[in-house]
């Protein structure tokens, strides 16, 4: 319900009629998506401290 937006759990079952293999084929392509995005990081490495 939080990705489709359904506030109540009856409209939520009014409108989720979908088959099984048009679930597949949209986890597919969010997949193919999500892999095809470039990988940015905002990682800054850190300097070991010195032994003192």
């Amino acid at each position: 319900m939080a990705i489709t937006g359904h506030r109540t759990r009856s409209m939520f079952d009014r409108y989720s009629i979908v088959k099984e293999h048009d679930t597949a084929d949209a986890m597919v392509k969010l997949q193919a998506h999500v892999q095809g995005q470039p990988v940015e990081t905002n990682m800054v490495l850190l300097k070991k401290a010195s032994k003192a």
